[in-house]
């Protein structure tokens, strides 16, 4: 128990002794057009790689539309505590439907990793969440997105 606070003290999940250095840093291979690479490494000894890639129904979202989303996706991301404990990882494709508001009003599993935690965590980030409002220049109702979430443990 925390003891200040009753609670539980956090696990400490990392894979390597405090001691050790740092691995050097990967180079991400270079993102073809119209996709957004975010990297980032969880506090758990995993990270992921995010792509977006937009599949809109007429009007572009444009590019300050999407920064917004990589915002609010370096916000709510997670690498599921029990995928880094078995070592879990692969690439998660999701089907989004969002509003002009930014709710996101489907979210559905395009293509599984293999795991079962990576899916479900993947999906419980987008369902029923608020992105960014969509841009007054978009006259759709709604438009579709498809997330590609590579789920990587880091060594």
């Amino acid at each position: 128990m925390h003891p200040s606070f009753g609670f539980p003290a956090p696990m400490d999940l990392s894979l390597g002794s405090p001691m050790t250095a740092a691995p050097a840093a990967r180079q991400s291979p270079k993102p073809s057009a119209g996709v957004m690479d975010l990297s980032y490494a969880a506090n758990v000894g995993g990270g992921d790689i995010t792509q977006l890639h937009p599949q809109g129904k007429g009007d572009d979202v444009g590019a300050d539309w999407l920064n917004e989303v990589s915002a609010w996706w370096i916000q709510h991301r997670f690498y599921p505590n029990e995928a880094a404990r078995l070592q879990q990882q692969g690439n998660v494709v999701l089907d989004l439907t969002v509003a002009q508001n930014g709710h996101v009003q489907s979210v559905n599993l395009e293509q599984g990793s293999g795991s079962p935690w990576l899916d479900m965590g993947a999906i419980s980030v987008f369902r029923n969440a608020n992105l960014p409002p969509l841009p007054h220049s978009v006259r759709d109702p709604d438009i579709a997105l498809q997330f590609t979430i590579h789920y990587e443990i880091l060594r």
